[in-house]
């Protein structure tokens, strides 16, 4: 299960039996660091975040950890694009196993975008009921949901 991964990766750096690296930041806002040479004139030094705490996104968006479900194509949705009962339940079922972010299968974005047959799309006002309802079920575990645009150009 995804608390199971968690678990084990957050032990990783007591079963190494030594603190985990310090991280250099730099920032890249500044004029000295974008000259040549002086990319660490003004670095500051901190300790990597851990997997298990929350990530704020710029867009004021927060996450419960930073382990993020890949977006997988599982072609479980129905032939019109819509989303299928089976795929709501195979991505729920990840964000109440743990996952801070879960990724939508591909949803293409036109009709005629479509390279797996089953796959979500997104294209469409009869896509948006399904979507919002899967949004709440996510986000009732915790989880951050995130649709994976695409369209498979000449291949469709």
């Amino acid at each position: 299960s995804a608390e199971a991964m968690i678990s084990s990766l957050l032990q990783l750096p007591s079963l190494l039996h030594r603190t985990p690296p310090r991280i250099t930041c730099v920032r890249m806002d500044c004029p000295q660091t974008l000259k040549a040479g002086k990319s660490t004139k003004n670095a500051q030094t901190r300790p990597p975040a851990r997997m298990d705490s929350p990530q704020l996104f710029k867009g004021g968006k927060t996450t419960k950890n930073r382990f993020a479900l890949a977006s997988l194509a599982n072609c479980q949705s129905n032939t019109d694009g819509t989303l299928n009962e089976r795929e709501a339940v195979w991505l729920e079922r990840r964000a109440k196993g743990g996952f801070g972010i879960v990724n939508t299968c591909s949803a293409h974005v036109q009709a005629n975008g479509r390279i797996f047959e089953g796959a979500i799309g997104c294209f469409g006002n009869q896509h948006i009921e399904g979507l919002r309802n899967l949004a709440a079920r996510l986000q009732a575990h915790g989880a951050l949901f995130v649709v994976q645009l695409y369209h498979a150009g000449m291949r469709a």
